[in-house]
């Protein structure tokens, strides 16, 4: 990238200079401030999963559900900033687990048709582990694709995400 001498380096000056094609790193902040996920995800929603490095098959159990529900003009801002996934161990699969993770959003971005978001996992301390994007598609609800990395550029397309994709219904 090439800014002349006496151009200031704002934000949209750097974006325009850099090449579409090239490969985008996602960088997260250690000490993030939580935003709201209404953008993002909102709504209860049942789910089937498939995670493609861990198990073959789609694990769906009736328990489990993915939680994002706002609640408009509440005075705790930071309940309209986190969503929950319940997880339910599948019988015969057993990389599949009981549990709850509480996800707070960082922020969400669009290319052409997909919607990225950047989350970071409330209980979780090691860094590699806390933090992960997630894409939908704007013109299918159905797919959610959830990185096992905080790497948001493993994810292509909801139909074909690797490792994790999980299938919403209601």
């Amino acid at each position: 990238m090439n800014l002349a001498s006496h151009e200031p380096a704002t934000l949209e000056r750097v974006c325009s200079q850099l090449d579409p094609d090239s490969q985008i790193i996602t960088l997260f902040a250690e000490n993030y401030t939580p935003v709201n996920c209404r953008s993002a995800l909102e709504g209860v929603f049942h789910f089937a999963y498939q995670n493609r490095f861990s198990f073959t098959g789609e694990c769906r159990h009736r328990e489990q559900q993915v939680h994002s529900c706002q609640d408009v003009g509440s005075q705790f801002l930071i309940a309209n900033q986190k969503f929950n996934i319940t997880y339910r161990k599948c019988e015969g699969m057993s990389w599949t687990f009981d549990g709850v993770v509480e996800y707070s959003c960082l922020g969400d971005w669009f290319v052409g048709k997909n919607h990225f978001f950047a989350v970071a996992n409330t209980k979780e301390s090691r860094k590699d582990e806390k933090y992960r994007c997630f894409l939908k598609n704007r013109e299918d609800d159905y797919y959610l694709g959830v990185s096992i990395t905080p790497e948001c550029n493993v994810l292509k397309t909801v139909e074909k995400v690797k490792p994790q994709r999980d299938m919403l219904y209601t």
